[in-house]
């Protein structure tokens, strides 16, 4: 069961995360580029995201702008709340999958029409060329390129879980790190990196593979060279941001851009191990795709990214598929499309054939006061070689493995009741082998300026629970609170459920009841505490998080 969790866990963030990163292109207007804001993301709620500047770069209630990653427009936001060192910003769109997540690095590509004070401060700015003074000679001046321009974030986080009944208390270290070194000694080179290592003890964890063992997992590790073109070349370790469905590979990957709307990539190298991301030979793969994009002068944008891979596992044939991506922003609407099929080339035990294996479509729009979005997900486990070897076939049958697919239908909106109250709904149908189907549905009441503080936010979402022979109700009161000029902020949060068992007693009961704190003392530092406490069943479990990060 851990090997199949974690396959499930690589395979999402590795190939649902494909309509993330896409060669979409930023809004343009009349030839200006839209003013851009690197900061950090600093938590997310399910109606918004807060990042980590505020007014004092120029920030404003009521901008509207592009949320970027790694250079790429994700999804539309408007600024609803800003102190002088947090903003929080009202998405316009969905999530889609792979968002990024809590401190990794974004930029906010903000409309032209609301640009900044030309006087703001930037945040984390590359260097400049240096000041070249009107009375000293050239040969007195260095006027080179900036060198070793540094980015980067360390996180520590300690949990620890305690429970008063039963063997389930552990304790979790983690040291988190991500970054960027360019232009290396002034060369157009730069060395990406992100990984973690985590040690694991306690009595809920003594099964898993890595007990007591410091375990290294190395996300992504490569040299890249952006050429005058933006022609891209990368070695190491990666996952290639133009196509993520492809997900890790260990090689080489070489981007050509013939022109503004087209442009082809190659990839070649070995996937690393599914289950602690080690290097390994088992799985060499090739893939090769090709991006169409345009954009129109009032701001419109499509784009479409095409490949197919190709994999080997321990020298037979494995995987062929094709890897679709579109994105599309047209007026008020925002389309996009990620997909893979897979093809038979013999490896299938039980799948033969052609197989849609995966599929995210979503359609959304702002319209005046309210946002609809529709959509449909589709999902089944590969039947490959690669992936039935993560399995104890004695422990779990192969068909009992496979049977892990889905497909999920859902519609939701917006509204906006006022100036500070707004409504967020979703209903969605799940059809599953492995689960019960049935309609879900979600609906969520936001208050913003709560109690009349600036920056302030409570939640209050409910929605139906579904499972086998049980009915019933869930719920999470939820909170946010800006404390010091956004230094500091306050989370509280409460979660309840009523279940209706077709054998048994109905129960209700509240579930975690939840604190969690930032304190920001300087734009490179954050302190973070949380605490939660359940009780069912008569059974108590104290759960205390703590930890720090640093950016530079």
């Amino acid at each position: 069961m851990l090997d199949r969790s974690l396959t499930t866990r690589i395979r999402t963030t590795g190939a649902l995360a494909a309509v993330l990163l896409i060669g979409a292109t930023r809004l343009r207007a009349d030839g200006d580029e839209p003013s851009e804001i690197p900061c950090h993301l600093a938590y997310v709620l399910a109606e918004g995201v807060f990042v980590d500047v505020g007014s004092e770069v120029g920030l404003a209630t009521g901008a509207t702008g592009w949320i970027a990653y790694q250079g790429q427009p994700l999804v539309r936001f408007e600024i609803g709340a800003v102190t002088r060192e947090s903003t929080f910003l009202r998405l316009l769109a969905p999530r889609t999958p792979g968002f990024p997540s809590t401190g990794q690095r974004i930029s906010l590509q903000l409309d032209e029409n609301v640009k900044p004070p030309t006087a703001m401060a930037p945040v984390d700015p590359l260097p400049e060329k240096p000041f070249r003074p009107l009375l000293v000679t050239p040969e007195d001046v260095d006027v080179g390129e900036p060198e070793n321009v540094f980015h980067g974030r360390l996180t520590f986080r300690q949990r620890v879980q305690g429970v008063s009944n039963g063997d389930l208390d552990y304790r979790r270290t983690e040291l988190i790190t991500s970054g960027s070194i360019e232009r290396i000694q002034g060369s157009p080179w730069a060395l990406e990196w992100a990984g973690d290592l985590t040690y694991r003890d306690g009595d809920a964890l003594r099964r898993v593979d890595d007990y007591q063992e410091i375990r290294i997992e190395a996300e992504r590790f490569a040299l890249a060279r952006r050429f005058d073109d933006e022609s891209i070349l990368r070695l190491g370790r990666f996952i290639p941001g133009e196509l993520p469905s492809i997900g890790y590979l260990d090689g080489a990957h070489v981007e050509k851009v013939f022109s503004e709307g087209f442009r082809w990539g190659v990839l070649g190298g070995w996937k690393p191990s599914r289950i602690d991301l080690h290097p390994t030979s088992d799985e060499p793969t090739l893939a090769t795709y090709a991006t169409v994009l345009s954009e129109s002068e009032d701001g419109d944008h499509f784009s479409l990214t095409g490949g197919a891979l190709l994999s080997y596992f321990e020298g037979d044939l494995d995987r062929l598929a094709i890897l679709i991506d579109q994105t599309a922003h047209i007026g008020r609407l925002d389309i996009f499309t990620s997909a893979e099929v897979d093809l038979d080339v013999g490896a299938a035990n039980k799948r033969d054939g052609v197989r849609l294996t995966r599929l995210d479509v979503g359609i959304s729009s702002q319209l005046e006061g309210w946002a609809p979005r529709v959509g449909a997900s589709r999902y089944e486990l590969l039947d490959t070689a690669a992936e039935r070897d993560l399995f104890d076939i004695v422990i779990l049958p192969t068909d009992d493995f496979l049977e892990d697919s889905y497909w999920r239908f859902y519609v939701g909106a917006r509204h906006e009741l006022s100036d500070e109250l707004s409504l967020d709904e979703e209903v969605s149908y799940t059809q599953s082998e492995t689960t019960d189907d049935g309609v879900r549905w979600r609906v969520s009441l936001i208050k913003r300026l709560l109690f009349g503080a600036p920056g302030a936010q409570g939640s209050f979402t409910v929605f139906n629970l579904l499972g086998e022979e049980q009915r019933g109700y869930g719920g999470r009161i939820g909170a946010y609170f800006p404390a010091g000029d956004g230094e500091v902020d306050f989370q509280p949060s409460m979660s309840f459920r009523y279940v209706d068992y077709q054998e048994g007693d109905d129960t209700f009961g509240f579930g975690d009841l939840t604190l969690r704190s930032h304190w920001r003392p300087s734009r490179r530092w954050e302190f973070f505490v949380a605490g939660s406490y359940s009780l069912a069943d008569e059974v108590q479990r104290l759960f205390l998080e703590l930890g720090f990060t640093l950016r530079w």
